[in-house]
């Protein structure tokens, strides 16, 4: 078998109904010479099934079976990293798509900026009210340098779009083995990807593309407790970096950020709370045009604040 240029990690678990779409997806790329390996984790749907036709159908295709499900995609995607081997590796999620020139651009654009890992903008798509359809980044929108400070205080990157070198890959994995790229801590599930882009941030400053290569399926349905898990997911790994010596200013505007974040997640679910949470993440300054903003929905009743964010959000989406 020829030498993949690019590896595709895919893990997968109960992905039954949007798997065979995702890798038609990449089965639709132009570029040729990629693999794509998906690690099932323990799916008790017929999830392994679809991956299985699908490499009967295309050898480039690979499926990695994990014996019980693990509940950490950190775990799932290092499963898969153990058998790449392209000189690129590439990330996708078992629901989401890549547009068919999204290999090729991005690889013919790290060619010619001899950026070392790039990410491009991301469509979103079939989203419920938190969740409007838009791009992720304003069109004017660039990453400051060094991108370090804006990824720590941000949004992060969708990983759907990140691609990267493997020896950088393998220089800042523990002991350098690709296998163990994403952080397994329990602690850091749902935020091993955030922690993977601020460890690349930190050595090699990355190539952007403002084109809309991917497309983000953001599931309706609301927001539930998971929430929870996930905002002190996202606290635990800034203290990560704090601990390590990141700015403690830095941190504390990340921090302020989450907060406002999860008080926003409070607010779409129904839930009490937010609006101390968002009054007191906001207020802290430096004050930016969106902590006026969402300082002001805190005087607003819940469904006009609500329809107010969303209207925000949406209009952000399309600029």
């Amino acid at each position: 078998m020829t030498q993949p240029l690019a590896s595709v990690i895919i893990p997968a678990y109960q992905a039954e109904r949007t798997v065979g779409e995702t890798l038609d997806s990449v089965r639709r790329q132009s570029l040729a010479r990629w693999e794509a390996i998906v690690a099932d984790d323990g799916s008790s749907d017929g999830t392994a099934a679809v991956v299985e036709r699908a490499a009967q159908q295309d050898a480039r295709i690979r499926l990695v079976r994990l014996s019980a499900n693990s509940g950490l995609p950190a775990r799932a995607r290092n499963a898969a990293l153990e058998q790449a081997r392209g000189h690129w590796i590439a990330f996708l999620d078992a629901d989401d798509l890549w547009e068919p020139d999204k290999l090729a651009r991005q690889l013919h654009r790290l060619r010619h900026t001899r950026a070392r890992w790039a990410f491009s903008n991301s469509l979103f798509f079939g989203g419920g009210a938190a969740h409007p359809d838009g791009l992720k980044y304003a069109r004017a929108w660039r990453p400051d340098n060094p991108f370090f400070p804006a990824l720590l205080t941000g949004e992060g990157v969708p990983l759907l779009s990140l691609i990267a070198e493997r020896a950088l890959l393998e220089e800042i994995a523990p002991r350098h083995n690709l296998a163990r790229l994403f952080d397994s801590n329990p602690e850091l599930k749902a935020v091993e990807d955030w922690d993977l882009m601020l460890r690349l941030a930190l050595v090699a400053e990355p190539d952007y593309c403002p084109r809309a290569l991917v497309r983000y399926r953001a599931h309706a349905g609301g927001i539930s407790r998971q929430a929870d898990a996930a905002y002190r997911a996202r606290l635990a790994l800034i203290a990560k970096y704090r601990q390590i010596g990141a700015d403690n200013e830095l941190c504390r505007q990340a921090e302020d950020l989450q907060r406002s974040k999860y008080a926003v997640e409070l607010l779409f679910a129904g839930r009490a709370g937010w609006r101390g949470l968002l009054a007191g993440a906001c207020l802290s300054p430096p004050i930016s045009g969106r902590d006026a903003f969402l300082a002001a929905l805190t005087a607003l009743p819940a469904p006009l604040a609500r329809a107010l964010y969303r209207q925000a959000l949406t209009l952000r989406r399309r600029a």
